[in-house]
């Protein structure tokens, strides 16, 4: 079997179509298309369903897409185990983040970690909890790290820290003023609220469901910068971890709001895929996050 056609192959079935595929590997669009063929023609089997909305897999298709996987993984795994011969001083590490905590949590931990092995090229993508997910279930990154509820047969998840959520405003808003504050009130005005596929929404909406509570009217923003400008600004509430508003609200620019029957505590957790061992540079940068540098150890 052509390992650069079931490569390319591996890349149309992950990303969902033939020009994807063709700007993630940097090889043209033809040359991919002709690949795939010819490994259809290799193997005497149809790969992949051709449409104008796309690809999708066939039987036979999934099949091997699931083999691919494994192989490409040993490789790659082949590849960091050389690299921990050599003490961490060659090899990358790309890891897929939440915004959250790409924003807050996770930059010390690489900084840490960077100090210690400069010669390891890091890379942080930062996304919502889902697309995290995607891009490990894709193997763009090695590790994750999210705040959301997260289950995928095909992928580990692990406890890391825990989490609070609070609520906020900006000073004299209306909710400033409210007196014994409940959640059936807070949810009455503009809730400033991360977008779909943000574990905070995710989270945030659980706990409400879970009361019988619908936000009157929600303000989605794809930011957390945003949203707390936009908080700061009058606009609405938010509710958002307390390590990313900490700064705003010692600054005065925002109000952590006390919510008598709303406690919303989180587990933050990372994600690898199952069955796969972590290279030395991710099981460096877990021993770092759930040891000295672990959010709250200080």
């Amino acid at each position: 079997m052509n390992l650069h056609g079931l490569r390319l192959f591996s890349a149309v079935a992950e990303r969902g179509g033939f020009s994807a595929a063709s700007r993630s590997l940097r090889v043209s669009q033809p040359a991919v298309s002709k690949a795939v063929r010819l490994l259809e023609g290799q193997l005497g089997t149809q790969l992949l369903l051709r449409s104008a909305r796309g690809v999708s897999l066939t039987e036979q298709g999934r099949e091997l897409l699931a083999h691919a996987r494994i192989i490409f993984g040993e490789e790659q795994a082949a590849e960091e185990a050389l690299a921990a011969r050599r003490g961490l001083t060659r090899g990358s590490l790309r890891i897929g983040s939440s915004l959250t905590l790409a924003g807050h949590f996770v930059p010390p931990i690489l900084g840490a970690f960077h100090a210690r092995h400069p010669a390891i090229e890091l890379t942080l993508v930062a996304e919502n909890t889902h697309a995290v997910l995607d891009s490990l279930l894709a193997n763009a990154v090695e590790l994750g790290v999210v705040e959301g509820p997260i289950s995928h047969p095909r992928v580990q998840v692990s406890p890391w820290v825990e989490d609070v959520l609070v609520a906020v405003a900006a000073p004299g808003q209306a909710l400033t003023r409210v007196k014994r504050l409940r959640a059936a009130r807070l949810v009455e005005e503009l809730f400033l609220i991360r977008e779909e596929g943000a574990g905070t929404r995710d989270v945030v909406l659980a706990a409400l469901r879970n009361r019988r509570l619908t936000p009157a009217r929600l303000f989605e923003v794809s930011d957390n910068e945003a949203i707390k400008r936009l908080a700061a600004a009058g606009v609405g509430f938010a509710i958002l971890s307390r390590m990313a508003v900490r700064e705003e609200v010692a600054r005065g620019e925002l109000v952590e709001l006390e919510v008598e029957d709303l406690v919303l505590r989180r587990t933050l957790t990372f994600l690898q895929m199952r069955g796969r061992r972590p290279s030395p540079a991710a099981a460096e940068f877990r021993a770092l996050a759930t040891g000295p540098f672990r959010p709250g150890s200080a």
